[in-house]
């Protein structure tokens, strides 16, 4: 099995907290520094222009688009299983081999496949948002950044262990679980949320989390990837403290992270990679040919025995369908 974390708005220059816990890491670059844009090519392997799912806040704007197929597509089309917990911008869920549960935005009602999955996920732990939905928003930013970061914790470890006991019903080929915390808690507790020690403590609990997937699961790799990074630079907005972090005006966030380990995981120096190399990367190291045309080129480098030039790797891929 392949566990894929996605972390929204975790930092490349975070890396050294993933590497003490022996990741093998590398940029992903993210030309919008959008959630919508990048967790789409994250998962399908194409570009932001390739696949046309723009960054919308409503889940009734992501209606009637047309939806490329996303990484389980391809995998159920080989015959393989995929859980995926979270996925932002994956709303309205459509058919895939095993459960698929949308991420940010969606709605209460109707967010997973199959349609009976969802009295197992509670909305509340899947995003801030709906933690507080119904709130006017200015009740919502004022909230105390102690609160907030309280209820991200609990909705985290909510999530991860019902991640747990869905995966112990039996281990898919995939298993992604995606988290929006650390975004959220950028924007909403920014004053708190940018301050090294919060930001560490925060992380570390992550770190757990994280630990507890390896130690339960023993996934043959381990992938952390992120949408996009975040820039914590700018002082809070006056008055309820909101900090806008990321996006196209804020170049460095373009920076994500890939982070990987597994027996057959080796270090690539200066690995930078783009966000729609993910998917293609996942189907090499699953066997799996994809069904339909994708953009990304398989990370092939990243593994024993993978091949380094970068021209013989785009010819095998070309060969493959990859590329």
């Amino acid at each position: 099995m392949i566990l894929v974390v996605g972390i929204d708005g975790y930092s490349y220059d975070w890396r050294h907290w993933l590497e003490e816990d022996g990741f093998h890491t590398g940029v992903l670059d993210s030309p919008h520094a959008l959630s919508g844009p990048a967790w789409t090519s994250i998962f399908t392997g194409l570009t932001a222009e390739g696949h046309g799912i723009p960054h919308v806040p409503q889940p009734r704007m992501l209606k009637g688009l047309k939806r490329p197929p996303y990484v389980w597509d391809h995998l159920a089309a080989a015959d393989m299983e995929t859980v995926a917990i979270n996925v932002p911008f994956t709303y309205p869920p459509r058919l895939v081999r095993r459960l698929l549960v949308c991420g940010y935005p969606a709605p209460e009602k109707n967010r997973t496949f199959p349609r009976q999955a969802a009295v197992d996920w509670a909305w509340r732990d899947l995003d801030l948002y709906y933690a507080h939905q119904g709130e006017p928003s200015w009740d919502f930013l004022a909230c105390p950044d102690k609160d907030l970061m309280e209820t991200c914790h609990a909705a985290r470890w909510a999530l991860a262990h019902r991640f747990l006991v869905e995966l112990k019903k039996g281990q898919p080929d995939l298993a992604i679980l995606c988290l929006t915390d650390l975004d959220r808690l950028a924007h909403y507790a920014y004053r708190t949320f940018r301050q090294k020690r919060t930001l560490k403590s925060i992380v570390a609990d992550i770190r757990v989390m994280l630990q507890r997937f390896e130690f339960t699961l023993y996934p043959e790799w381990t992938f952390i990837v992120s949408d996009h990074a975040l820039d914590l630079t700018d002082e809070p907005r006056e008055g309820d403290g909101w900090g806008l972090c990321h996006g196209p005006n804020y170049p460095a966030t373009r920076r994500g992270i890939i982070a990987y380990k597994g027996p057959q995981a080796r270090p690539v120096e200066n690995l930078e990679v783009s966000v729609e190399d993910v998917t293609p990367t996942l189907l090499y190291l699953l066997d799996a040919a994809p069904s339909r045309r994708i953009e990304g080129i398989a990370l092939t480098q990243i593994t024993e025995g993978g091949a380094v030039d970068e021209a013989e790797i785009r010819r095998q891929l070309e060969g493959l369908g990859y590329a």
